[in-house]
């Protein structure tokens, strides 16, 4: 109903209609905590028990943040 109206102006303004800023700070916790985990897995799978304990201290900091 309003993006024929809005559109032109918000493509005169911001040049587009979509964000190219920096991602929230929340995403990238959540994006790192998924990386923890995956590479604990690995960790724990391949029985390299001394990384599944850091991976697992670095889970439990990232998580108190």
């Amino acid at each position: 109903m309003f993006h024929p109206i809005i559109a032109p102006q918000l493509h005169r303004f911001h040049h587009g209609t979509h964000h190219v800023g920096k991602t929230p700070r929340h995403h990238s916790f959540a994006y790192r905590k998924e990386e923890l985990r995956a590479a604990l897995a690995h960790a724990v799978s391949t029985e390299d028990f001394e990384q599944a304990a850091l991976l697992r201290d670095q889970l439990t900091a990232l998580a108190s943040l």
